[in-house]
C-alpha cells in the first residue's frame, strides 16, 4: 500500500513538473533533458519524504551525492547515478 502510494506521488509529480518547477539555470538545456531532471529530483523528493522524515534534507543529499560518488573523490558520474538507482 505505502509503495502504491508512492507510485502516485511520484507520478503527480512527474505530470505537473511540465508546467511547474521548470529548471531554472543558467546552463543550457534541451526539454528533454529538463523535464529528465525535473523527474530525478521529484523522485529524489519521494525518497527524501519516506526515508528520511526526521532529518534535514540537506541530509539526504549528502548521503546521495555520496552514493553517487563513491571513491571518485567526490566526483559523481553518470554509473555512480545508475548504481545508485539500482
Amino acid at each position: 500500500m505505502m509503495k502504491l502510494q508512492m507510485i502516485n506521488a511520484t507520478a503527480a509529480r512527474i505530470r505537473c513538473s511540465n508546467t511547474q518547477n521548470i529548471t531554472q539555470s543558467t546552463r543550457h538545456l534541451t526539454t528533454a533533458c529538463s523535464n529528465a531532471l525535473n523527474k530525478f529530483r521529484g523522485a529524489i523528493e519521494d525518497y527524501r519524504v519516506a526515508h528520511y522524515k526526521q532529518e534535514m534534507p540537506s541530509r539526504c543529499r549528502k548521503d546521495v551525492i555520496k552514493a553517487a560518488a563513491k571513491g571518485r573523490d567526490g566526483v559523481i558520474t553518470i554509473d555512480g547515478i545508475e548504481k545508485m538507482l539500482v
